[in-house]
């Protein structure tokens, strides 16, 4: 993959997460737990645009009804989780989450 692929790559992926995002705020829920192990990528190289299919709904819910673990384990997968052990999740963690990862 040279390095104009690799661009265009990362520029169908952001925009593939920020319609998912967006398509969920839209419908009042968030997904919660947006990261790499819960996003799968297809990519058809004849094909465009990006293929995503996002996994493991176990944390949907409506916006601002559901509240981050008691204890987070950031540690466990690498992730800086966007707000504190107790809060209320809002709806832009999903894309805090996602930006964070896509560094």
């Amino acid at each position: 993959m040279n390095e104009n692929s690799t661009v265009l790559f990362y520029t169908e992926l952001q925009k593939a997460l920020e319609d998912i995002v967006s398509t969920l705020k839209s419908k009042n829920y968030i997904h919660n737990d947006l990261q790499p192990n819960n996003i799968m990528i297809y990519k058809d190289l004849l094909k465009q645009p990006l293929d995503l299919m996002v996994i493991n709904y176990d944390w949907v819910k409506g916006i601002s009804k559901v509240y981050y673990p008691v204890e987070q384990n950031p540690e466990i997968t690498g992730i800086k989780w966007p707000g504190e052990a107790r809060g209320k999740i809002e709806s832009d963690q999903d894309w805090k989450l996602i930006s964070f990862w896509l560094q």
